[in-house]
């Protein structure tokens, strides 16, 4: 169907763990909207899985004002050029 981009998610053997990807072949770089929505999303599936991003996470959840205090310095410290938009884009590969 035209304008219309299907990501396919599938149960592994195992039943733990999955693959995700995009089904029309164009749309894995293609440039309209819908297309560039489920690239990011299957862009986003593959950097939580990775795993210092897990790590980052857990870290996140077992201390958050660590974390916080860390964000922060990290902006502090290269002149406030990096914003928290501009790191959660880095971070999930935002256009």
């Amino acid at each position: 169907m035209a304008n219309e981009t299907t990501i396919k998610i599938k149960l592994n053997a195992d039943g733990k763990s999955y693959t995700a990807e995009i089904v029309e072949a164009d749309a894995k770089n293609g440039t309209r909207l819908d297309q560039r929505v489920a690239q990011t999303i299957i862009h986003m599936d593959e950097r939580l899985r990775d795993p210092q991003t897990l790590q980052m996470i857990q870290n996140a959840r077992q201390n958050p004002q660590a974390m916080l205090q860390q964000m922060m310095s990290g902006m502090m410290g290269n002149g406030g050029g990096m914003n928290p938009m501009q790191m959660m884009s880095g971070m999930f590969g935002g256009r």
